[in-house]
């Protein structure tokens, strides 16, 4: 749910490649939360992200790297219909309240947001939080939903609807 992109091929796949196993990539690189520019200048590399450009000297210190990009990806948030989300805190707020997702809610809801204009086919999204089942039950995934949906509505009194048509899930927020 993070990416980098780089005129440089090699830097962007390795880092890349350093989101994937941190579990923090899309499988479409479209669908981000955040996308974050790198630029080799000199002995330099600096990090664009939205309207600012971070600086690192080169050799990287991973420790400074690292602590930048953890920054950046708690405070990053998207606002939909009066809800502030923060995928990477797994937090929702909604009228001065805040819920806290279990980490597979989190994962559901920010799919759901991420495909919230076309929707999110089914199987897709169950082989993104279970990718070692070698049989698909639909019926798992629809329990989550289910439960994501009831937490919602307890904590912060938001009725969320997941519609399924064509084997499609739209999230629609009242």
């Amino acid at each position: 749910m993070i990416i980098f992109k780089s005129a440089d091929s090699f830097l962007e796949r390795h880092f890349n490649n350093l989101t994937r196993q941190f579990n923090l990539y899309s499988a479409d690189t479209n669908k981000n939360f955040i996308t974050i520019n790198l630029i080799m200048k000199n002995d330099q590399l600096i990090f664009s992200v939205v309207d600012e450009n971070i600086k690192f000297n080169l050799p990287l210190n991973f420790d400074e790297f690292f602590s930048f990009l953890k920054n950046k990806l708690i405070n990053t948030f998207l606002t939909i219909e009066n809800i502030k989300f923060y995928p990477f805190k797994n937090l929702i707020i909604y009228n001065d309240l805040s819920f806290y997702l279990k980490d597979i809610h989190n994962i559901i809801f920010s799919n759901l947001i991420l495909d919230i204009d076309q929707g999110i086919n089914k199987t897709d999204l169950y082989k993104i939080l279970w990718p070692q089942d070698k049989d698909i039950s639909i019926n798992k995934l629809d329990t989550h939903l289910t439960n994501l949906k009831n937490q919602i509505y307890d904590n912060l009194k938001l009725q969320l609807q997941v519609n399924s048509k064509n084997n499609l899930l739209k999230l629609t927020i009242n």
